[in-house]
Protein backbone atom coordinates (compact mmCIF):
# COMPACT_ATOMS: atom_id res chain seq x y z
CA UNK A 1 0.00 0.00 0.00
CA UNK A 2 2.58 2.70 0.94
CA UNK A 3 4.62 1.74 -2.36
CA UNK A 4 1.56 2.90 -4.17
CA UNK A 5 1.49 6.55 -2.24
CA UNK A 6 3.46 7.64 -5.72
CA UNK A 7 1.39 6.81 -8.49
CA UNK A 8 -1.23 8.14 -6.35
CA UNK A 9 -0.01 11.64 -5.87
CA UNK A 10 0.35 12.00 -9.78
CA UNK A 11 -3.16 10.95 -10.52
CA UNK A 12 -4.17 13.32 -8.20
CA UNK A 13 -1.76 16.20 -9.00
CA UNK A 14 -2.82 15.54 -12.78
CA UNK A 15 -5.62 18.12 -14.11
CA UNK A 16 -8.63 16.76 -14.93
CA UNK A 17 -10.90 18.24 -17.80
CA UNK A 18 -12.79 17.51 -20.77
CA UNK A 19 -10.34 14.91 -22.44
CA UNK A 20 -10.04 16.98 -26.38
CA UNK A 21 -6.80 14.38 -27.02
CA UNK A 22 -7.05 10.95 -29.07
CA UNK A 23 -4.21 8.83 -27.57
CA UNK A 24 -2.86 9.31 -24.61
CA UNK A 25 -3.23 11.62 -21.90
CA UNK A 26 -0.69 14.71 -21.46
CA UNK A 27 2.29 13.84 -19.81
CA UNK A 28 3.42 15.00 -16.23
CA UNK A 29 5.09 18.20 -15.74
CA UNK A 30 8.08 18.55 -13.94
CA UNK A 31 6.97 19.88 -10.86
CA UNK A 32 4.94 16.82 -10.67
CA UNK A 33 7.82 14.35 -11.66
CA UNK A 34 9.98 16.35 -9.04
CA UNK A 35 7.39 15.37 -6.49
CA UNK A 36 6.99 11.85 -7.67
CA UNK A 37 10.57 11.34 -7.37
CA UNK A 38 10.93 12.60 -3.88
CA UNK A 39 8.46 10.42 -2.54
CA UNK A 40 9.62 7.44 -4.26
CA UNK A 41 12.90 8.00 -2.26
CA UNK A 42 10.84 8.53 0.50
CA UNK A 43 8.86 5.48 0.57
CA UNK A 44 11.85 3.93 -0.45
CA UNK A 45 13.90 4.90 2.43
CA UNK A 46 11.10 4.06 5.05
CA UNK A 47 10.38 0.69 3.38
CA UNK A 48 13.78 -0.37 3.62
CA UNK A 49 14.06 0.63 7.08
CA UNK A 50 11.53 -0.98 8.21
CA UNK A 51 12.37 -4.22 6.15
CA UNK A 52 13.99 -6.18 9.40
CA UNK A 53 10.57 -5.52 11.22
CA UNK A 54 9.02 -8.53 9.08
CA UNK A 55 11.27 -11.17 9.82
CA UNK A 56 10.80 -10.17 13.64
CA UNK A 57 7.29 -10.64 13.42
CA UNK A 58 7.43 -14.03 11.38
CA UNK A 59 9.59 -15.80 14.97
CA UNK A 60 7.76 -13.39 16.98
CA UNK A 61 10.67 -11.61 18.35
CA UNK A 62 9.62 -10.26 21.72
CA UNK A 63 10.69 -6.71 20.36
CA UNK A 64 9.36 -6.95 16.99
CA UNK A 65 7.57 -3.23 17.15
CA UNK A 66 8.46 -0.38 14.65
CA UNK A 67 10.17 1.86 17.16
CA UNK A 68 12.81 -0.80 17.50
CA UNK A 69 13.05 -1.86 14.05
CA UNK A 70 14.09 2.33 13.12
CA UNK A 71 16.49 1.89 16.02
CA UNK A 72 18.14 -1.23 14.90
CA UNK A 73 18.83 0.71 11.12
CA UNK A 74 19.64 4.08 12.76
CA UNK A 75 23.36 4.90 11.64
CA UNK A 76 23.28 2.31 8.71
CA UNK A 77 20.62 3.74 6.38
CA UNK A 78 22.96 3.83 3.35
CA UNK A 79 23.81 -0.15 4.14
CA UNK A 80 19.99 -0.85 4.56
CA UNK A 81 19.16 1.26 1.33
CA UNK A 82 21.59 -0.20 -0.74
CA UNK A 83 21.58 -3.98 0.63
CA UNK A 84 18.53 -4.94 -1.30
CA UNK A 85 19.14 -2.60 -4.33
CA UNK A 86 22.72 -3.91 -5.70
CA UNK A 87 21.57 -7.72 -6.22
CA UNK A 88 18.80 -6.82 -7.74
CA UNK A 89 20.14 -4.13 -10.04
CA UNK A 90 21.53 -7.60 -12.20
CA UNK A 91 19.13 -9.24 -12.08
CA UNK A 92 16.51 -6.84 -13.37
CA UNK A 93 19.06 -5.97 -15.76
CA UNK A 94 19.16 -10.07 -17.18
CA UNK A 95 15.14 -9.75 -17.30
CA UNK A 96 14.89 -6.90 -19.11
CA UNK A 97 17.77 -8.13 -21.94
CA UNK A 98 15.33 -11.43 -21.77
CA UNK A 99 11.90 -9.72 -22.79
CA UNK A 100 13.48 -7.56 -25.07
CA UNK A 101 15.59 -11.15 -27.27
CA UNK A 102 12.15 -12.60 -26.53
CA UNK A 103 10.43 -9.35 -28.10
CA UNK A 104 12.84 -9.12 -31.14
CA UNK A 105 12.54 -13.49 -31.81
CA UNK A 106 9.52 -14.80 -30.78
CA UNK A 107 6.61 -14.98 -32.89
CA UNK A 108 3.81 -12.60 -31.32
CA UNK A 109 0.84 -14.81 -31.10
CA UNK A 110 0.95 -17.62 -28.49
CA UNK A 111 4.58 -18.97 -27.54
CA UNK A 112 6.14 -15.44 -27.71
CA UNK A 113 3.39 -13.30 -25.46
CA UNK A 114 3.71 -16.37 -22.98
CA UNK A 115 7.29 -16.44 -23.09
CA UNK A 116 7.30 -12.90 -22.73
CA UNK A 117 4.52 -13.59 -19.82
CA UNK A 118 6.63 -15.86 -17.91
CA UNK A 119 9.84 -13.38 -18.02
CA UNK A 120 7.67 -10.82 -16.79
CA UNK A 121 6.38 -12.81 -13.69
CA UNK A 122 10.19 -14.00 -12.94
CA UNK A 123 11.02 -10.46 -13.15
CA UNK A 124 9.03 -9.73 -9.98
CA UNK A 125 8.98 -13.00 -7.97
CA UNK A 126 12.83 -13.61 -8.04
CA UNK A 127 13.67 -9.81 -6.99
CA UNK A 128 10.68 -10.27 -4.20
CA UNK A 129 12.38 -13.64 -3.30
CA UNK A 130 15.92 -12.29 -3.36
CA UNK A 131 14.28 -8.65 -0.56
CA UNK A 132 13.04 -11.11 1.96
CA UNK A 133 16.36 -12.86 1.75
CA UNK A 134 18.19 -9.58 2.34
CA UNK A 135 15.49 -8.48 4.83
CA UNK A 136 16.19 -11.38 7.00
CA UNK A 137 19.99 -11.83 6.57
CA UNK A 138 19.91 -7.58 7.56
CA UNK A 139 17.82 -8.50 10.62
CA UNK A 140 20.23 -10.94 11.36
CA UNK A 141 23.09 -8.62 11.65
CA UNK A 142 21.36 -5.90 12.63
CA UNK A 143 17.83 -6.92 15.01
CA UNK A 144 19.39 -6.01 18.59
CA UNK A 145 16.34 -4.26 19.80
CA UNK A 146 13.94 -6.39 17.99
CA UNK A 147 14.98 -9.25 19.81
CA UNK A 148 15.41 -7.95 23.52
CA UNK A 149 12.10 -8.15 25.55
CA UNK A 150 9.98 -4.79 26.00
CA UNK A 151 11.43 -3.41 29.50
CA UNK A 152 8.59 -4.09 31.94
Amino acid sequence: MVASIPSFLLFATTPMAPIYYTGRPPSPDLAQVLMLLAVLIAVFVVVARMAILFPAVAIDAPGAIWQNAIADTRGHTWYVVLAPLIPAIPLLLFFAAAIFLVRLTMPRPLPGLTMELALRLGMYIVPLALAAVVAARLYQVLGDRLNRPPPQ
